[in-house]
This record gives C-alpha cells, structure tokens and sequence, in this order.
C-alpha cells in the first residue's frame, strides 16, 4: 500500500471519526441541557386523585371478582391491581377490566372516553383520536402494549397514548421527546430500533475515536516542533543579510573618510603635512 493511500485513508477515518466524536458531544449536551420530565412530557399531565381516596365506594374483593369470573381462576392476587378508569374504580387483571362495585366485564374504552381521559388528564383540548392496532420498528410508541389510543393535541404537537382497557396513559410523545430520540438514534448509532448500543459499529467508532484522541497530542507536538525548526531556519538566514547590509555600509563609510581626508598627504612615515588649497595659493 503506498504512502498515498495510506495518507488518504488517514485522513477519511480522522473525518468520519470526528463527525461521530461531535455527534456524541452534540446529542449529550441536549441531553444535559433537557430535564427528563419535560422529555418524557409530564409536565403536561396533572395529577390524578389517588385511588384509595375514593374508597368510600364499596368494592368487592378480589377474591370475589376472581369466583364470578371463571377465567381468573388461575391468577393470584399480585395479577389484579385496582386502577382508576373516568369517574370509576375497576379492577385490571390480564386484558379485561372489571366495574371495581359490581365486578361486571367492562368494555374497551371507546374513542371518546379516549379523549375524555386525555382532557382529564391534562387540561388540553385534543384535536383527533385514533386506534393502532400495529406500529412501524421505528414508531415513537414502539415496543408498547397494543392496541393503543392516539390522542392528538395542538400543545407542544403532544400525542397522549391511551390504554384501552385500563384507561392509563401509557406515553406522551412531544416534540422535545422526538428530538431526544432522534438525538438517541445518533449517539448509539442504532438509527431504526433505537434500543441496541451492543453492535460492532459503535464499537469500532468508539475504538478510532479513542485512538485519534490519544494521537493529537503527538500531532501537536509535532507540528510545534516544525514551527520551531522553521523560525530556527530563519535565524540562521537572518545573519547573512545584516553582514550583506554592514558591508555595504562600511564601503558607504569609506568614501566619507576618503572625501574628508581629500586634504591630507601621507608620506612613507606615517606622518602627514597638509597640502595648501587652491584658495590659499591664489591668494599668494
């Protein structure tokens, strides 16, 4: 391989080694700089009363609820948990709700008790509801529980994603969220998931940038030292030209001395008489 090429694959590596480097400064500071809460968009939600508040309904047991309905036969007590669903209290076990009073089968929630709960919830008027039954890989409600209500606002572009059979919020995905995850997408290079940070590309990025990292200070040093033995070239160059310029201004200094002594003759002793001017002998 000639040192050209080598030169050349040097020199791509440093760039796409350092884009990633920027790409991770990058994504961390907006991470830092976002609190959690605003990403995850509770700050949207307000608080919704505790259950045990509205105790004073009279509820049935689970073990009840369990004897009435045949299908729950095979759940313990840890598999039903009482939740709050509109203005009732139900019991929640596996994908079925039950009126937490009477132990009656409720019914999936419907598009407008959807958006009920979300006004309820949040205070917001929303502007559309939507059921999905499946997601895309790259869905911003990937991973979850379907299907799912999809409340839309016009706050922050907020979508409010409902649990039909419990009533609760699963997730809310605002603007700050998307970002967040499409920042998230760069930082560990997973950019379809966006759940995988164990994969070879990260790795083999992560290693060249560390590697670049630790070569700069050589960089540095080297480039210090050039710019060194360059001014030192310089120094040594810089002597000629004065002695150039002394010479000439010595030989400058000679032909002064040489018209100011135009009067004096010297003989083969060292000594010297003045010769008369040409005034003095025209005035003899």
């Amino acid at each position: 391989m000639s040192n050209l090429l080598l030169r050349d694959t040097h020199r791509w590596l440093g760039l796409i080694a350092g884009v990633q480097l920027l790409l991770w400064t990058v994504s961390g500071l907006y991470f830092t700089l976002i609190p959690i809460e605003t990403i995850r968009g509770n700050h949207l939600l307000v608080d919704q009363p505790d259950p045990a508040l509205l105790l004073n309904t009279n509820l049935i047991s689970p073990s009840d609820l369990v004897q009435q309905h045949e299908g729950l036969a095979s759940l313990t007590i840890n598999d039903i948990r009482l939740t709050q669903r509109l203005d009732r209290l139900v019991y929640v076990a596996e994908d079925a709700a039950f009126d937490g009073q009477t132990g009656e089968s409720l019914a999936p929630l419907s598009k407008e008790e959807a958006i009920h709960i979300v006004r309820a919830r949040t205070r917001l008027e929303p502007i559309s509801a939507m059921k999905l039954e499946e997601t895309a890989p790259d869905h911003e409600f990937r991973g979850g529980p379907l299907p799912v209500w999809q409340v839309q606002t016009d706050v922050e572009n907020a979508r409010f994603y409902v649990e039909p059979v419990s009533g609760r919020i699963r997730a809310v995905r605002t603007d700050a969220w998307r970002w967040f995850d499409f920042l998230w997408s760069l930082h560990i290079m997973d950019y379809e998931t966006r759940d995988n940070f164990n994969h070879l590309l990260i790795q083999f990025l992560s290693v060249l940038g560390s590697a670049y990292c630790v070569e700069w200070p050589s960089v540095i040093c080297h480039y210090r030292n050039s710019q060194a033995n360059e001014d030192s070239f310089k120094e040594l160059n810089t002597p000629v030209t004065s002695h150039g310029y002394l010479v000439e201004s010595m030989i400058q200094q000679a032909h002064v001395l040489a018209f100011a002594n135009d009067g004096i003759d010297w003989n083969s002793s060292g000594s010297h008489r003045a010769t008369p001017s040409l005034s003095a002998t025209s005035r003899d």
